[in-house]
């Protein structure tokens, strides 16, 4: 750790500054002990700030350039040649632009040039033809340089719109200057270099000389992604490869190669198309960047796209990832029968992350395709899980459940509940949902698995839980040693129940069923008149309660007797209740025998309450 501290003191005193800026350019020279330039933003310097670079290494090794954002160097204008003699002697031609670069390395090895953003270094304007001279050719405009350089590792960066310089306007009569080359990444007599996972796109050769008083144009200058001479041994994958282009924005090189020291590899790369790079003989149809011969570009990239996750349910959120797209245009996504569920951009690495949510169709795999404006297209699958939903959750037995699902096919779909193999079967509709009821069957205690299936298979549980119940009481109300028949279900299986009766905690025992049922008889005990509650509870503590009335003794008296009086015929009625302390404020039925009514043409209460009272009715 304190050598690098002593390296970093070390290069912080090799800083040249711009005379005419605040930025600094950093230029070393010899240094062999590791070195690491980083974040650094080096942006705009004015015209004229450089010929070499923004970063420069001359006979330098063991060095890392990473995470830097370089743009602005930009070449010297040439100047206007030179007069010759009188009129009538050709004058001379404009000079060259100059060389703008954002990195230059120069008889350097052993390095890094890795995470950068490299842009906007532009050639020189070429300068203009005096007298009957020819207008200089402009500058070349480069990302990375490297000229007789070895073992350079150049990754993950992002290098983009350098631009040659324009040519020089003519001198009479004469032609402009050639448009200045425009390279991404620059290789000279260069070897052993690794160039992978960097975005090579929009590179492009400087613009026409125009022509002087009767004149004419120059040549557009030529745009490069790579452009490799005299270098050998260099491996170059899984870049991409987009709209590099030529000053009159016809298609430019993605890669180049003069063909010196044999072929280069550029296999694995991304062309900005599916159909590959274009070459005039062994790919006429490509539509991506051009390759030279003497380049070996064959398999390369196409467009894919990840997915996380790969199944789910409806409603399940799908991020989508792509690779090897047209940069910076729309990609539209599609899954299954939905043909645009979303759309994105891609960014200038061709790469692109979108996010949509599954929606309702039949269960099964779904094709996810991203198509690009230019027709690049990739494809992945999506599985849909089948669901189902209830409600209620939990529930006694005798009660209505409503079953929805969704991902299932178009099809046919049992519905098993517990211990009840088929207990309903319903059709789901063209996008693999349905909806049905069904009742609770007599089960025991506990949590019951309920499963959806379709004839395909597909299936889908979930839980329902049956709570205890008393479902029968016969009588409801009566005197005490009335006989009591009591039923329920839900209960532990094949276990003890017991019966409890107001104050009287246990007034018999039964034993459940298979199903969880059970049915016992009780003689009513004597109790204090009133609502009486009543609980059957199985031997794990499972209950349910219901209520039974217990009526007082009483009587009733008539007078005169019924079967004397005539019709119209005042009479008493004396209505005894022996007990009222559980019954104040309560109120009092009176229920007189068929015969009775159809003798006295009377009807059933109520009537007022009291302990001892005389109704009178005619």
């Amino acid at each position: 750790m304190v050598s690098i501290l002593i390296q970093i003191a070390i290069i912080t005193s090799l800083i040249f500054q711009i005379p005419n800026g605040n930025e600094p350019i950093f230029y070393y020279y010899g240094i062999t002990t590791p070195t690491i330039i980083e974040n650094q933003t080096l942006s705009w310097a004015g015209s004229g700030s450089t010929n070499l670079g923004r970063i420069v290494l001359i006979n330098c090794s063991n060095f890392t350039i990473r995470n830097n954002t370089i743009s602005g160097g930009i070449g010297q204008n040439g100047e206007t040649g030179l007069y010759c003699g009188d009129w009538g002697v050709p004058g001379s031609p404009g000079s060259p632009g100059g060389t703008g670069s954002g990195v230059y390395l120069r008889s350097s090895n052993n390095g890094v040039i890795s995470d950068n953003i490299i842009f906007n270094n532009i050639g020189g304007r070429g300068g203009t033809g005096a007298g009957f001279g020819r207008g200089g050719p402009g500058g070349i405009g480069q990302g990375i340089c490297l000229s007789s350089s070895t073992n350079i590792t150049i990754s993950n960066n992002t290098i983009f719109n350098n631009t040659g310089g324009q040519g020089g306007q003519s001198g009479f009569g004469a032609q402009g200057g050639q448009g200045g080359e425009g390279y991404g990444i620059y290789l000279s007599s260069s070897l052993g270099c690794n160039i992978s996972k960097n975005t090579v796109s929009d590179n492009q050769g400087g613009q026409r000389g125009s022509a002087g008083p009767h004149g004419s144009y120059g040549i557009y200058g030529y745009g490069y992604g790579v452009y490799s001479c005299s270098s050998s041994t260099s491996e170059i994958h899984y870049n991409t490869f987009s709209g590099n282009k030529n000053g009159d924005a016809t298609k430019g090189y993605g890669a180049y190669h003069d063909g010196s020291l044999g072929t280069i590899s550029t296999t694995l790369n991304w062309w900005s198309h599916n159909s590959g790079p274009y070459h005039g003989t062994s790919n006429p149809t490509g539509i991506g960047d051009m390759v030279s011969d003497w380049v070996d570009y064959n398999p390369w990239l196409t467009s894919i796209i990840t997915i996380v996750p790969s199944s789910g349910l409806i409603g399940t959120i799908i991020t989508v990832n792509g690779q090897y797209f047209a940069t910076q245009t729309e990609v539209s996504l599609s899954f299954g029968t939905h043909l645009t569920i979303t759309t994105t951009q891609s960014s200038i690495n061709g790469t692109f992350s979108a996010t949509f949510i599954v929606p309702t169709q039949a269960s099964g795999t779904k094709v996810i395709t991203a198509i690009d404006s230019f027709g690049n297209l990739a494809t992945t699958t999506f599985f849909i899980l089948p669901q189902i939903q209830i409600n209620p959750s939990s529930a006694v037995s005798g009660a209505q459940i409503t079953i929805q699902g969704s991902g299932f096919s178009v099809q046919s779909v049992s519905i098993s509940f517990g211990t009840s193999l088929t207990i309903t079967t319903t059709q789901t509709n063209i996008n693999g949902t349905f909806s049905c009821t069904f009742t609770v069957p007599a089960q025991p205690y506990g949590t019951k698995i309920i499963t959806a299936t379709d004839i395909f298979g597909n299936q889908a549980t979930t839980t329902f839980f049956i709570l205890p119940k008393i479902f029968q009481l016969h009588p409801s109300s009566g005197l005490a040693n009335t006989s009591v028949t009591i039923e329920g279900s839900g209960f532990r299986v094949q276990g003890s129940v017991f019966i409890d009766f107001g104050t009287h905690l246990t007034i018999t025992t039964t034993t459940s069923s298979a199903n969880g049922t059970f049915s016992a008889i009780f003689i009513v005990p004597t109790q204090l008149p009133g609502t009486k509650i009543i609980t059957a509870t199985d031997s794990f503590g499972n209950f349910a309660v219901t209520t039974f009335i217990l009526l007082p003794p009483t009587f009733l008296k008539i007078v005169p007797a019924y079967n004397l009086i005539a019709k119209n015929q005042e009479f008493d009625v004396d209505v005894g209740i022996e007990d009222v302390r559980n019954l104040k404020g309560a109120e009092v039925h009176l229920s007189f025998d068929s015969d009775v009514l159809q003798v006295l043409e009377l009807t059933n209460g109520p009537f007022p309450s009291g302990d001892r009272g005389i109704i009178k009715g005619t």
